[in-house]
């Protein structure tokens, strides 16, 4: 991207920001961070400037919010739900994949199995895409 393109970016950013701030005094802007309200699903990540028509939260909101449930609710319950719907998102994408690559622990398999799955193949190649 040109100068001019991040630099109106960032504008864009900034001018989020303040709205998510207006009501908050002490807080001070850190590049390194991002601020998402959690209840309109705002953030101040340029994946949310690019992608908030597409999907409702950016990764940064939807852990946020997971944080903040994991405050009132039980822990144990919020992770089995985030590892099911995980998982989930996964077996769509094996469900459109051909057979001869479909890879069934994560497709058929138990939501345990299956994630354990998920897991163990990040380790060999998602490293890789880094």
């Amino acid at each position: 991207m040109d100068s001019d393109i991040i630099l109106k970016l960032n504008n864009m950013v900034n001018v989020l920001a303040k709205s998510l701030l207006k009501n908050i005094k002490n807080i001070e802007l850190n590049s390194e961070f991002y601020i998402c309200n959690i209840i309109t699903g705002e953030c101040t990540c340029w994946e949310y400037i690019w992608n908030s028509s597409l999907r409702d939260k950016c990764r940064h909101c939807y852990a946020a919010t997971l944080f903040e449930k994991t405050q009132y609710g039980e822990y144990t319950e919020i992770i089995d739900e985030v590892k099911k719907e995980f998982v989930q998102y996964f077996r769509n994408k094996e469900r459109v994949a051909p057979v001869s690559v479909k890879n069934n622990i994560i497709y058929k398999g138990s939501i345990e199995d299956s994630f354990t799955e998920i897991v163990r193949l990040y380790n060999i190649q998602g490293k890789q895409l880094k």
